[in-house]
This record gives structure tokens, C-alpha cells and sequence, in this order.
């Protein structure tokens, strides 16, 4: 890989969307940043980060004098001293600076200035995806490649167990054969079936749902290629994207800037481009409760502003608990108000095949097509997570 791919690669995955554009000028201040950047840095600490830091809260250090960043990754002027005990925050996606909570607050450090967990992590990170099992990428292979393809990356996995090796290999065919015992383990490490679920779902959901329709072979795009596609399959002549998805629990969210791109200048209601818009170009602890003056009942109107008499400096230190209560009530009110399925069941061309395993260790599918879509907003924050708000898509009844 030259210098230039390895630049856009850093500044495609650094966009929230993935989709790199220079007349875009905060995707642009992204790249003025990455230019001059240490590219081989950059890929140590993603790698830091996803062997001790993904998906989890740890306790650890600070193991050099270090500035402090905002949640826009520019310095706040600040420094923390070597040392300093700090808590690393649950993220789901690699970031260059991650949120730690310090002293009661939430700042953010550079990766390469923490130091590795005290302890354990609250929850392992398991190499599931895709990329992971090095399955071939950027060309149509057949179904039986990929699971051959599979079957070689679980096998070279040395995170899992024996018993969970053989469970994974289970599935790639459809055909479990475990012990009660060996069930029992399987079942009782519930962080590794969610991620089973939510990140191997994008192999095994394919490899079912391709069965189911009869098709033959899979592209699975480079990460940023396609928007809101993982894969696509092909039966004869027709072309079938898909949106992989989990069947049950917090799954990911659709970013709402993923379908502000998709709808572009085409006609949408004004109360659906003022939360996309809204959403879309505000900061996370913010966008959501910018909605409350617009969509909000009386009650929480009255709560927002007693919210911003009391925190007076929000954004930057709040009460966690109270911004997430107001959030979750705007977007329950918003939802009984105003309804996007339309727009995903007009513009979204893509098939949701969410992935889930259930009791017995009995895989499944459930297939949503475009016309059957009902979708609302929701939140996957936290107290001690922060992201925006997206669409969750379900069937409709």
C-alpha cells in the first residue's frame, strides 16, 4: 500500500460516514489533520485499542505528561500528569483519542499515552468480523469460498476455546453438535454469543440468507465503500444488497447521515430534514436535545431549561444521568410525532437480514425488505457513553 492509500484509508475510516469529501469542511479539517500524521502510528493504535480498549470500561494510567483533547480531538489547553488513574469509556468504532472518565469528568486522551488495563477487561473483544477471518474482500467469491474461507479464520483464531471453536465451525454448515456440557459453557459466556451475533452475523447470516434465496456467490465491499451495505449477494443477473443486523438487543444503530445522503435533494417533510439536518451537524451530547424546543411537550421544555440553569456548563461538565433522561423522552415524544419509514421504505434499496441465535444454539434469520420497513429513532447511549442518535429498523406489522 503507497502513501496516498494509506492516507485515504486513515481519513475514510476517521469520517463518521466513511465516504471521504474534500468539499465537505469538516471532513476536510480531518484530512488537514492526517496530513503530516504518523500513518504506522495511527494502525499501532487501533490495534492498542481494539486488543485492550474495545467495547470496554478499564481501569489504567496515564503513562506520560499528555494533553487533553475535546470530543472534537483538538487540545483543550490542559495536560495530565503520568500516573493519573483513569477509566477508559465504551466505544464501539476506533478513534484517535478516546473518552476516559477522569476525576468524574469525561475527557479524551490519545491512546498511545494510556497505558494498558489494570486488570482484565469487563468484557473481551473477540475478532469477528469479516476483515478478521480474512475473507476475501472488493470481488464476488462463491458461497462455498467463503465458508472455506470461514472455516480457515476460526481456525487461526487464538482468542476462543476449543469448545467455542468447535461451536463456530457448528454454525459455518448449520449443524451443531455439542454436549450439554459444552452447550452449558457456550450459553453461560453471553459477551461472546453477542458478539458472535453482532459481528459474525455478517458471515453466517450471509451464508443462511444466500441458502434461502439460492444464491451463489458474495461481494463483500472494502469498510466506507457502500454505505449501509455489508455484503451482496448475487442469484443469476440480480444484484441484492444487504444490511446485516442483530435479531434481538441493542444492535447498531443507521447514522442519519447515511440517509441524509441517500435522500439528497429529493423531498422530505420539513419536521424530517430539520431532525436530520439537526442530528447530523451537531455534536452528540447536543444534537438530541437541540429537538426539544421544536417537538418537545411543555413538561420537558420546562425540564431542558431547568437542565441548563442548573449544568451552566454544558457541554462541556453536565449531569450525565439528567442529559440522557431528556434525550430518551424527545426521542419517545419525536417518535409519536413524526415518522421516517416512508423515507426508508422510498429510498433505502437494501435488505435487512438480522442475525440471531437463540436457547438452544439454533441459528436463524429474519429477512426485512424495502416496503416493510418501520423505523424510529433510537438511542444506544449511555451515562458513560456517547454517540448520536439513529434509526432502528424493524419489520412492520
Amino acid at each position: 500500500m503507497n502513501v496516498i492509500d494509506k492516507i485515504l484509508e486513515e481519513w475514510s475510516f476517521r469520517c463518521h460516514d466513511g465516504i471521504v469529501d474534500l468539499n465537505d469542511p469538516i471532513k476536510l479539517s480531518i484530512l488537514n489533520e492526517i496530513i503530516g500524521f504518523d500513518l504506522d502510528e495511527a494502525k499501532s493504535g487501533m490495534e492498542k485499542w481494539k486488543k485492550y480498549f474495545a467495547d470496554s470500561e478499564i481501569e489504567t494510567t496515564v503513562k506520560k505528561d499528555t494533553p487533553i483533547f475535546d470530543d472534537k480531538g483538538k487540545k483543550t489547553g490542559d495536560i495530565i500528569k503520568a500516573g493519573e488513574s483513569i477509566t477508559t469509556q465504551v466505544v464501539s468504532e476506533y478513534q484517535p483519542k478516546i473518552p476516559v472518565l477522569y476525576n468524574g469528568n469525561t475527557i479524551y486522551l490519545s491512546i498511545d499515552s494510556i497505558d494498558k488495563g489494570l486488570g482484565k477487561a469487563s468484557t473481551e473483544y473477540y475478532d469477528f468480523k469479516p476483515q478478521d477471518l480474512d475473507i476475501t474482500t472488493n470481488r464476488d467469491i462463491p458461497i462455498d469460498q467463503l465458508k472455506t474461507e470461514t472455516i480457515a479464520g476460526i481456525n487461526a483464531n487464538q482468542q476462543i476455546s476449543d469448545v467455542q471453536r468447535k461451536f463456530l465451525l457448528g454454525l459455518v454448515n448449520d449443524v451443531v453438535n455439542l454436549s450439554s456440557e459444552e452447550k452449558q459453557e457456550i450459553l453461560a459466556e453471553r459477551n461472546f454469543l453477542n458478539q458472535v451475533i453482532k459481528n459474525l452475523g455478517e458471515v453466517y447470516g450471509a451464508i443462511l440468507y444466500a441458502k434461502e434465496i439460492g444464491a451463489t456467490t458474495i461481494y463483500y465491499p472494502s469498510e466506507g465503500n457502500y454505505p449501509l451495505i455489508d455484503y451482496i449477494l448475487k442469484k443469476d443477473d440480480e444484484v441484492i444488497p444487504i444490511s446485516a443486523k442483530a435479531a434481538e438487543g441493542k444492535s447498531n444503530v443507521v447514522k442519519l447521515s447515511n440517509i441524509k445522503s441517500l435522500v439528497g435533494d429529493n423531498e422530505i417533510s420539513d419536521d424530517q430534514k430539520f431532525i436530520i439536518d439537526t442530528i447530523t451537524s451537531s455534536p452528540s451530547k447536543t444534537g438530541s436535545l437541540k429537538l426539544i424546543d421544536r417537538f418537545g411537550d411543555e413538561k420537558i421544555k420546562q425540564e431542558y431549561k431547568e437542565f441548563l440553569e442548573n449544568n451552566p456548563d454544558f457541554p462541556k461538565d453536565f449531569d450525565k444521568d439528567q442529559r440522557l433522561y431528556l434525550e430518551r423522552q424527545i426521542i419517545k415524544q419525536i417518535n409519536t410525532k413524526v415518522d421516517f419509514s416512508d423515507i426508508f421504505n422510498k429510498f433505502v434499496n437494501v435488505i435487512y437480514v438480522k442475525y440471531g441465535i437463540d436457547s438452544n444454539l439454533k441459528q436463524y434469520i429474519l429477512e426485512i425488505k424495502s416496503g416493510d420497513f418501520k423505523v424510529s429513532l433510537r438511542s444506544k447511549n449511555t451515562a458513560r457513553h456517547e454517540e448520536k442518535i439513529g434509526f432502528d429498523v424493524m419489520q412492520a406489522k
